[in-house]
């Protein structure tokens, strides 16, 4: 419940001031610059507020001289209960409560939530650390301006509260002994708390005290100039604001209500819907339900409470206006919603899209014009017709609260039902890093076959380029560069990696009568029952759509394999040996604010959804890319090491590995590319290899994919070399590759219009070293492969003439020479339990023949 409130009532004034942050910070990099927008945007944000609590303050002080004399001649004469029944009566002919005496003190009462989240906010700010700015040496620490005998002292703090002592003596000037004795206090409390606090801090804080001294002189000479020097206070009273118009207000609360349930709990709800594991916390188990709640308290927080405040601090006139904005917005939001927001794909557990959203001129302006007339209509009706928008509103009130009690009653049902209702029994998998799962042989031969989800073969060049290291723990591989999948994605592309040629979807297509989940089945388990044949021990650690089942149970397919292990390494297994900075990333502070910023973002107009959506970030200071599924797999890459045994009773090991790092594009930091939260506010130059092959590096999603490719190869190097130290480098076979690549456009070699297609989508890395390369160095041959290739690099030299048991059909790579590869180029989608071929007339399919950076070599064939 507290987190409920502070998320309603403090987050909202913390998010307006992270979002002008983040974006002053973008156009100059300067923290100190930040902070002056921050406070000089907030103050003027505020102005009407402060300006309309002092006219009310001065109201109140105005009432109460005028009903001095007679409240002290009634506490005078009467006593006990026939004094409170006489000024009971008393307020009551001059229409004032006790309670009135509040207004007195509204201006601090609006402060408290600004300093408690400037407080919260750039306490906290890591982008701070060792930054300085002016005079000020290091913004995230005390200022320590002076010295004196080898004591440090703080002059900020003691200029802010001077300046807040003049302010508060210029703003009391003629009122009571007892507000001038709380406006001393109150500056002297705020030197107390933040003597010690961060220079960024105190700068802020004094820099509204500035303005509100400004503020403070200005409204003082305007008092002189109307003729009374008595009281600033008393010329901004007047006549008591008109209530406004009950429909007015009824407008404004219905419409506001409306925002509120739309944006936190129906939108957020329809998403947590759609895949309620998902947003399972990972570390724990969380109801994902909380997210919608919290989001429910930020958007309670701007419509209702904050809007409240703007609302009843109004005019009659600034009410009637406001509610007819409050109304737009409601209803547009919900039409935008509903029938202007794209589809993007698929979207991740921190709400990034895998394609960034976009839309041409043309949407934007057709959007634009919607909007215009739709609010030309609803101010027209209203004005005409005030009792049917309400009723309107009314109705789509209700409507939004049904559906979101649907989806979250769904919710609850799928999430307990995926646990037997008992969400005290939840396990989501331990292994002991003690179990020492890959093991190697000392005294025979080890083949290793490592997939790398999506890991982009054309990036590989310029990772070596980055980290010259790496070709050192890389040596004796040979890097095939002109390597093309057989399809997309890793459900029509990795049974072909698996299991050779017999699998790539065309070829899978002709045996018509066995199901597409039993043909993935098959090319998983071909290469461990072939090795199996020659007395080798396999390990399979989470092989990709197995039984089409999920990674928890879909390993059933190898129960009956003799000799073989498999395991489940990248779903939370390994998370008590996790690093300070992993699990700080797997927190799931992110995803309760950006729930809220994402409904905004998805009912905006379509020309502010771009800089909303903000590359997933949704204008936050920390970075939401960092996936929870890439934290566990980068987990499990850097405790390979420790996993990894040597065993000289072995006659030979087939490792095989199926790892998703590479795949959930996450924006690092160079150079360790170490997992972290914090943001990259930055574009990233082009790199150029010596040969001149350029790779764009200009948008946010190429920068991602690069970067989760490096962290990803960068462990790998380092399980490399610690099988160097082991001794099973040299008799260990590695092939190192993946099912497919990605279309981010970063090679304008793989670009080839004409077709249409990037060739980058269709290009997986594929790393071979074989026996006894252990010192050579890395080598890049352009001979032209698939990753249906890996069956036979895996089993040359092993197992004589291998033939496919399931297929009848021998296990090679003649298929190359007879001609054109066939790619299946869309994710299928398909029913593994009663699909058995892949034929839907949506999916785009390719060929290509010898060398995929000739355009002429691809064709589009339907």
């Amino acid at each position: 419940m507290g987190e409920f409130l502070f998320y309603m009532t403090i987050k909202p004034v913390w998010f307006l001031f992270e979002i002008i942050f983040r974006k002053v910070y973008e156009f100059c990099e300067n923290p100190g610059l930040s902070i002056l927008a921050v406070s000089v945007f907030m103050n003027v944000l505020v102005l009407p507020m402060y300006l309309r609590s002092d006219k009310m303050q001065a109201e109140e002080r105005k009432k109460q001289k005028g009903m001095e004399f007679w409240v002290k001649h009634i506490r005078k004469v009467f006593s006990g209960d026939e004094r409170f029944m006489i000024l009971s009566e008393y307020y009551r002919q001059n229409d004032y409560q006790p309670w009135f005496v509040l207004k007195s003190s509204l201006s601090l009462l609006l402060q408290i939530p600004f300093f408690v989240a400037a407080y919260d906010f750039l306490s906290n700010l890591s982008l701070l650390q060792g930054r300085s700015f002016w005079f000020i040496r290091d913004l995230a620490a005390p200022d320590g301006l002076l010295s004196i005998g080898g004591m440090s002292l703080n002059i900020l703090p003691i200029l802010m509260t001077a300046i807040n002592l003049t302010s508060a003596a210029i703003y009391t000037k003629g009122g009571t002994r007892r507000e001038k004795v709380q406006t001393v206090g109150i500056a002297l409390i705020f030197l107390v708390l933040l003597y010690r606090s961060p220079a960024g801090l105190v700068f802020y804080w004094t820099l509204n005290n500035i303005f509100s001294l400004c503020k403070n002189i200005i409204m003082d000479i305007v008092s002189k100039h109307k003729g009374d020097v008595s009281s600033r206070s008393d010329v901004a009273a007047d006549e008591a604001t008109p209530k406004g118009d009950p429909v007015d207000t009824k407008i404004w609360a219905i419409s506001s209500a409306v925002l509120a349930v739309f944006t936190g709990l129906t939108i957020p709800l329809s998403v947590i819907e759609a895949s309620p594991m998902d947003f399972v916390e990972t570390l724990k188990y969380s109801d994902p339900t909380r997210y919608a709640l919290l989001a429910f308290a930020i958007a309670m927080g701007f419509f209702l409470l904050w809007g409240s405040v703007i609302f009843f601090l109004g005019n009659a006139k600034f009410k009637k206006v406001w509610s007819r904005i409050i109304l737009c917005c409601a209803i547009l939001f919900v039409l935008n919603h509903m029938f202007f927001s794209g589809n993007f794909g698929t979207i991740s557990y921190t709400l990034e899209y895998d394609i960034a959203p976009s839309y041409d001129m043309y949407e934007k302006l057709i959007n634009l014009m919607f909007i215009i007339q739709m609010i030309a209509i609803l101010l027209v009706v209203t004005a005409k017709k005030t009792g049917i928008v309400i009723n309107t509103l009314s109705i789509l009130l209700v409507g939004v609260v049904i559906v979101s009690a649907i989806s979250y009653v769904s919710v609850e049902k799928s999430v307990r039902s995926s646990y037997s209702g008992d969400s005290d029994s939840i396990d989501f998998g331990s292994n002991d890093i003690n179990d020492r799962m890959l093991k190697f042989s000392s005294s025979g031969k080890n083949v290793v076959v490592m997939m790398l989800d999506r890991s982009i073969g054309a990036q590989f060049p310029f990772m070596m380029e980055e980290h010259p290291e790496l070709k050192d723990s890389f040596a004796g591989f040979t890097f095939y560069s002109n390597t093309v999948s057989t399809g997309d994605a890793t459900e029509n592309a990795s049974a072909a990696l698996f299991g050779g040629y017999d699998y790539m979807p065309e070829e899978a297509n002709k045996r018509d009568t066995v199901l597409v989940k039993e043909k993935q089945n098959e090319a998983l388990r071909l290469m461990p029952e072939l090795f199996s044949k020659e007395g080798y021990h396999s390990t399979l650690i989470n092989l990709p759509f197995a039984n089409f089942d999920g990674f928890w149970n879909g390993q059933v397919i190898f129960d009956d394999l003799e000799n073989c292990d498999t395991y489940h390494v990248q779903n939370g297994e390994y998370n008590e040996y996790m690093t300070d900075r992993e699990r700080e990333c797997l927190e799931t502070e992110m995803q309760k604010r950006n729930f809220f910023f994402y409904s905004l973002f998805r009912s905006a107009p379509l020309f502010a959804q771009e800089s909303m959506y903000d590359h997933s970030d949704y204008m936050s200071m920390s970075s939401s890319s960092v996936k929870a599924h890439f934290i566990h797999c980068m987990t499990f890459l850097r405790l390979m090491p420790e996993l990894t045994q040597v065993s000289s009773d072995s006659p030979g090991e087939l490792i095989m590995i199926e790892n998703d790092a590479a795949h959930e594009n996450t924006l690092l930091n160079p150079p360790d590319y170490e997992t972290d939260r914090s943001i990259r506010l930055y574009r990233s130059d082009d790199r150029t290899l010596p040969d001149g092959r350029v790779m764009r590096m200009s948008e946010r999603n190429m920068e991602s994919h690069y970067d989760a490719n490096m962290a990803a190869f960068l462990k790998v190097g380092a399980w490399l070399d610690h099988l160097k130290e082991l001794g099973v480098y040299d008799n260990t076979r590695i092939i190192i590759t993946s099912d497919h690549g990605f279309d981010v456009h970063q090679f304008s070699y793989l670009e080839f219009p004409s077709v249409p297609v990037d060739a980058e989508q269709f290009n997986p890395v594929l790393l071979v070293k074989d026996f006894g390369a252990a010192s050579t160095p890395v080598a890049e041959d352009d001979s032209f492969m698939t990753n249906a290739d890996v069956p036979t690099i895996a089993l040359a030299g092993i197992v004589d003439d291998p033939v496919n048991h399931y297929t009848g059909n021998p296990v090679n790579s003649e298929r190359k020479s007879e001609g054109p590869i066939v790619i299946c180029g869309k994710k299928t989608g398909v029913d593994p339990e009663s699909t058995t071929v892949i034929d839907d007339p949506e999916i785009p399919w390719y060929s290509v023949h010898d060398d995929i950076f000739e355009g002429s070599n691809w064709k589009k064939i339907r």
